[in-house]
């Protein structure tokens, strides 16, 4: 039969519109708190501007990521599953500049892999962000995001297959007179097993809305 359409099993791992729209405000919070505990951070003006949210597969993720890249592999204790968190080379080395005392007037532009010395400076770095993050999550859950590892090459991030779904939030940094963008890829799967927690958290806000 003509009519017979193939079966995605891609899809299987897709999350809802409604989600997304949750996601969405759990991660405008997320933005809005890092900013601020940014700029106590580095001492400088940070502005973060979230640019976008969507679904795609982890292999179109990988495409868009240049090599060499900073790339963290974040686990989400208590529950499976990594995250990854893709910071742009010259937003990185510019950031790394700032944290060893530099005004962060001019863009660094470097295009090499980070040193040991750099890692741990990145590694303390994304530990004030990931406390963020795991704030703006509380809304849902209780949720602990912390560094396993951090990597060079995309092409040795085996964590997830090719066709499974990510959710990806593009978040734009700019400090002084540089910005760049750190892309967040969270595993849809994820994401759908905690379906009942976003029902219970739309619940409440609800309430509260109706309470006011």
């Amino acid at each position: 039969r003509n009519d017979i359409a193939a079966f995605d099993f891609g899809q299987l791992d897709r999350i809802s519109k409604s989600q997304l729209r949750a996601l969405h405000l759990v991660h405008e919070n997320f933005v809005r708190n890092l900013a601020s505990g940014l700029s106590a951070y580095l001492r400088s003006y940070v502005v973060l501007n979230l640019v976008s949210l969507n679904q795609i597969s982890y292999s179109e993720f990988l495409e868009g990521i240049e090599s060499p890249s900073c790339l963290a592999y974040i686990s989400m204790a208590p529950y499976e599953g990594t995250s990854i968190l893709e910071l742009d080379t010259t937003l990185m080395f510019s950031l790394i500049e700032l944290l060893l005392g530099s005004k962060g007037r001019s863009p660094t532009t470097v295009q090499r892999k980070i040193t040991d010395i750099e890692k741990n400076l990145i590694q303390t770095l994304l530990r004030v962000m990931l406390r963020d993050l795991s704030e703006a999550w509380k809304t849902v859950a209780d949720i602990s995001f912390k560094v396993q590892s951090l990597a060079s090459e995309p092409q040795l991030m085996h964590v997830l297959s090719p066709a499974e779904a990510v959710v990806v939030i593009a978040i734009e940094m700019r400090v002084g007179t540089f910005s760049g963008l750190m892309n967040l890829a969270i595993p849809s799967l994820f994401v759908k097993r905690l379906r009942h927690k976003f029902d219970q958290a739309r619940q409440v806000r609800r309430k509260e809305s109706r309470e006011q």
